[in-house]
């Protein structure tokens, strides 16, 4: 395996726990955090209707996110072609991730909304642009769109990609996101567990970038 798949890979997987964590964990937050309720109180109880407040405000929040990557969906492929793919990813989950620190402290409800809703930038990115990377890549070591080479000559340049079928990779990149929610089954938990806080998930997906 090249080891440029190899650190697109791993990066695709990071970026996959990210989100996932806080796709999770978010309305949890919510509820506990900001909210001041309780789920486990008991029935009619007004720390259970503040918790269930929380979550419905964290719905609507991640239907913005939704809303959110839909628009950026639309501009990053093409903003990719302007600048290299690898900074627009990089930059993109560094800001979301000081977004997601700052929003992990906040008390507010409407800057927490407000600075969850970049989310949707992130799953946008995650969504394109390891795609449009591997496919830089496989152009560079592959395919030479400028100046068509025999295939010998392709050969001689990098076996590991000439020979290797794209669909592996692809495959790979998908399962990524797959794998990622086996890991936060189980880590995400555990942390919640750990310190009692729902905020310390919300860190922890800043953290993996």
């Amino acid at each position: 395996m090249p080891k440029e798949s190899v650190v697109l890979s791993i990066t695709s997987l990071l970026g996959w726990l990210k989100f996932s964590i806080f796709a999770v964990f978010y309305t949890n937050f919510i509820g506990q955090s900001i909210f001041k309720g309780d789920p486990n109180a008991a029935e009619n109880s007004t720390a259970l209707q503040h918790y269930n407040a929380g979550v419905r405000y964290g719905s609507w929040d991640l239907a913005l996110c939704t809303l959110a990557t839909t628009l950026y969906s639309i501009i990053v492929r093409q903003l990719s072609f302007y600048c290299n793919a690898k900074y627009v990813n990089a930059v993109g989950f560094l800001l979301i991730s000081i977004a997601t620190v700052v929003m992990a402290f906040l008390d507010n409800v409407v800057p927490v909304i407000c600075l969850a809703s970049m989310q949707g930038v992130g799953f946008a990115s995650i969504f394109t642009l390891p795609f449009a990377i591997l496919d830089s890549y496989r152009e560079y070591f592959v395919v030479n769109l400028s100046n068509i080479i025999c295939y010998f000559k392709l050969e001689r340049r990098d076996k590991r990609w000439f020979l290797r079928d794209y669909g592996i990779d692809i495959s790979i990149l998908i399962n990524s996101s797959l794998l990622c929610f086996i890991i936060i089954s189980f880590a995400g938990r555990v942390l919640i567990a750990v310190t009692h806080s729902p905020r310390s998930a919300i860190v922890l997906s800043a953290g993996w970038l």
